[in-house]
């Protein structure tokens, strides 16, 4: 497993951000995972992780899905997420998204949230919009490895 570049402000995976996830995404076998356990400051009703922090991670595991399929860079156009049960908080889970489909101009993601026994929590799906040449080069300036933090960070570390 390879760790995926980050944005020190980013919600979901950002070092720097008091209020974000901290969650560290991995490229697998031709797809992103990442675990994740969240906490009361998560939830949206008693007892049940809030559905919009279960609709960022799958959003930002299908986004590095794409981009570490296509070492493109892309925008979110839309996703669709279907909740299948509540996530309780402290209960551990798994990530995982995978590009389906490259239409050129833009990509299908699809991605779930699932237990150790298998038990899905949510699924989703996300079209991202491929973005050009030099606004790739402006997100990729604001990224950096983990370790490596001294290095430009490539489209070849996706």
């Amino acid at each position: 497993m390879k760790n995926l570049p980050r944005y020190r402000k980013c919600f979901v995976c950002g070092r720097d951000n008091d209020a974000g996830l901290n969650v560290t995404f991995h490229r697998s076998e031709g797809s992103v995972i990442a675990d994740f356990s969240g906490d009361f400051r998560h939830v949206g009703f008693p007892r049940q992780i809030h559905g919009g922090i279960l609709s960022s991670l799958l959003d930002e595991a299908m986004w590095w899905a794409a981009v570490s399929s296509t070492a493109a860079m892309f925008q979110t156009w839309e996703i669709s997420v279907r909740f299948h049960r509540p996530l309780p908080p402290e209960k551990s889970v798994r990530v995982e998204a995978w590009m389906e489909e490259d239409k050129s101009k833009y990509v299908v993601s699809r991605g779930k949230i699932l237990d150790d026994q298998g038990h899905i929590y949510a699924r989703a799906t996300g079209k991202y919009f491929r973005l050009p040449k030099g606004q790739e080069n402006e997100i990729l300036q604001e990224l950096y490895v983990e370790g490596e933090e001294d290095r430009s960070v490539t489209l070849e570390d996706f």
